[in-house]
């Protein structure tokens, strides 16, 4: 049951209005998340984060959730639960070794759930996100400790140009998440710039032989290969759906998740 909300944060950008808040679920544990959303878009939190204070035993009502810390390794949010699930679906990253070197680009930030539950993950691979609004990276590294590293780092750029840039120079991604969206009213997400076929095989140019390739909304994923057998292949998938899902304690945030 929700048990109180504190909005502490407004941001205007170029593009879009964000408003951040905390709020605390009770019923056995308390748990607070900060939430972030975007005007136009209210129905759905862009980000949702476990808060955790910062000794432990404060609560919402007695301690100011602005110096909590975020929970990276607690996921809150189906659709980020399927992000990270994809890549290791498929294989691109293995659930067994630590990925040394292989490389990861993101592009579209929001408040770094995704991205930072990945770093955490996997701190070997290299992670790279592109946001388009410096504005999103301001509220993501200020309010969702978002943080750069060695092998994390936050462009601010256009996602189709630093590919095309990529595509040009030979670099190569392991996976590729397609996490932004437009300003359009019916089908915003991803942008209508990256929905044409030379952008798709331009994608397809900059993966590694078992790198894939998925996109915002519904988790649709791209290999580039042929698959003979579709049942066989399926089925493959929802065992290993199952496990991913034990092994990241995931079952309960995807039990409503379909693999077609």
């Amino acid at each position: 049951m929700k048990h109180g909300i504190l909005q502490f944060s407004s941001y205007f950008s170029m593009l879009l209005h964000f408003w951040s808040f905390s709020l605390v679920f009770s019923g056995g544990e308390e748990i607070v998340e900060r939430h972030l959303l975007v005007d136009g878009f209210a129905d759905d939190s862009d980000t949702v984060v476990r808060l955790i204070p910062p000794n432990g035993r404060e609560t919402f009502d007695t301690s100011d959730t602005r110096i909590w810390v975020v929970d990276h390794s607690t996921i809150r949010s189906e659709y980020v639960a399927a992000m990270l699930v994809a890549p290791f679906l498929v294989t691109s990253l293995s659930l067994d070794s630590k990925d040394s070197g292989k490389n990861v680009l993101g592009i579209g930030l929001g408040g770094g759930s995704f991205d930072m539950a990945l770093h955490k993950m996997k701190l070997q691979v290299n992670i790279t996100i592109v946001e388009l609004d410096p504005v999103v990276v301001d509220i993501a590294q200020s309010w969702f400790g978002v943080m750069e590293s060695k092998n994390h780092h936050v462009i601010v750029d256009d996602g189709l140009k630093f590919v095309e840039k990529a595509s040009k120079s030979g670099v190569k991604f392991d996976v590729i998440v397609l996490d932004a969206c437009d300003e359009a009213i019916k089908s915003p997400c991803p942008p209508a710039t990256f929905r044409n076929k030379n952008v798709i095989e331009m994608m397809k140019g900059v993966l590694t032989p078992t790198g894939v390739f998925f996109k915002v909304n519904v988790i649709l994923t791209c290999v580039p290969y042929s698959i003979s057998n579709i049942r066989q292949q399926l089925n493959f998938y929802n065992s290993r759906l199952a496990t991913i899902a034990e092994k990241f304690k995931f079952a309960k945030l995807l039990e409503r998740v379909s693999l077609v």
